[in-house]
C-alpha cells in the first residue's frame, strides 16, 4: 500500500450534501482474511481494499468529497 495516514485523501461522490454524511453511508472494516487491510463498502456494494492499513486507522478525515477538488 501507498497510502499514507494524514497526507493521502480517498475521493468520494454520493451526492450527498456534506462529507460527514459521506463518510456515514461507508462502512469501513477489517478484511474478513487479512486483519492488517481494510475493507471499505457502501451498503452492499464493496469499494475498495486498502492493504497494509488497519481499519482503525481510516476515518472521515481521511475522504475528500469530489466535487471539492480543484
Amino acid at each position: 500500500s501507498d497510502f499514507t495516514d494524514g497526507t493521502d485523501k480517498f475521493a468520494i461522490d454520493f451526492g450527498a450534501a456534506t462529507l460527514a454524511l459521506a463518510f456515514a453511508e461507508l462502512t469501513v472494516a477489517a478484511d474478513a482474511t487479512t486483519a492488517a487491510d481494510t475493507v471499505i463498502s457502501k451498503g452492499t456494494e464493496y469499494l475498495m481494499t486498502v492493504t497494509g492499513v488497519a481499519y482503525g486507522n481510516i476515518q472521515a478525515d481521511d475522504f475528500v468529497l469530489v466535487d471539492t477538488i480543484a
